[in-house]
């Protein structure tokens, strides 16, 4: 019975009922008055207020229980569905060092690498109009790097706000102590990243008493980069092992045309930055 109740503890407040029951009665009681004979008021007729004070208290209690039963909330259950998802986790690693801002041609467009990254990684991710569907089903997450490695989000699902926080990064300036690529570092972390959320749904999956609300099939981390590892503690090789170990595929994807060294917009000419 008590299942169709949302909050079935309020239902304890009905014992306040039959107590304000026989408070009133008794309160009615002692606001009669004693009369010596009742002669002398057998002759007078009562009017309907005489007749109804009875109903005060009645109209009181019944009240004061429809405000208990509206606050344990009932409610007509006919079915619970949960839908359990099976999907990939996916972390991209995007390079965001100073010679991403080299600029590139992309769908007649001129502009920067690191925008055209941007973009491609939105497309990925929502889908776009020239056949790309997005992947509504994966939990995905990003990492950018240039001398240092920092997660603008964890792997999630809600999508529209991963792309949102993708589109708000910038490139790092040239300069000290940002400057430089640490592909190993931003690996490596992408990859704990990855572990620590198969471990948290893991858990949440044990802890539930229905079907898991995701599942991991695979683990991937997809590469975007235009240069070589030049900074940093791990090495990539390094990083790539660890992510190996826990059956991590790593993707890469090369940004841009062939050459060691680009000009970079904001650099004094003459001034080779190594990508």
């Amino acid at each position: 019975m008590l299942e169709g109740f949302a909050h079935p503890e309020w239902l304890l407040l009905l014992l306040l009922v039959p107590t304000w029951l026989v408070r009133s009665w008794f309160a009615r009681r002692r606001g009669q008055v004693v009369v010596s004979d009742l002669g002398l008021i057998a002759s007078g007729r009562g009017s309907w207020r005489i007749w109804t004070t009875w109903l005060v208290p009645v109209l009181r209690a019944a009240c004061l229980f429809c405000a208990v039963v509206a606050l344990a909330r009932p409610q007509k259950t006919t079915g619970q569905t949960r839908m359990s998802t099976e999907g990939i986790a996916v972390m991209v690693v995007v390079d965001r060092s100073a010679s991403m801002t080299a600029p590139m041609m992309y769908n007649g467009e001129r502009t920067t690498r690191f925008e055209v990254v941007k973009q491609v990684f939105a497309d990925f991710v929502l889908g776009d109009d020239g056949g790309l569907s997005g992947r509504p089903a994966d939990m995905i997450g990003l990492v950018a790097f240039a001398g240092f490695a920092d997660t603008i989000c964890p792997v999630v699902q809600s999508h529209r706000t991963l792309v949102q926080l993708a589109m708000s990064v910038q490139p790092a300036p040239p300069a000290e102590p940002e400057g430089g690529t640490a592909i190993g570092d931003a690996l490596a972390l992408a990859a704990a990243r990855l572990e620590s959320a198969e471990d948290q749904i893991q858990k949440a999956n044990a802890e539930s008493d229905g079907p898991p609300a995701f599942t991991i099939k695979s683990k991937v981390i997809v590469l975007l980069t235009d240069g070589e590892n030049n900074r940093g503690r791990i090495e990539p090789l390094d990083a790539a092992a660890f992510a190996r170990e826990r059956g991590i595929k790593i993707y890469t994807i090369g940004i841009g045309g062939e050459g060691g060294y680009v000009y970079i917009p904001g650099v004094q000419p003459g001034t080779r930055i190594p990508i």
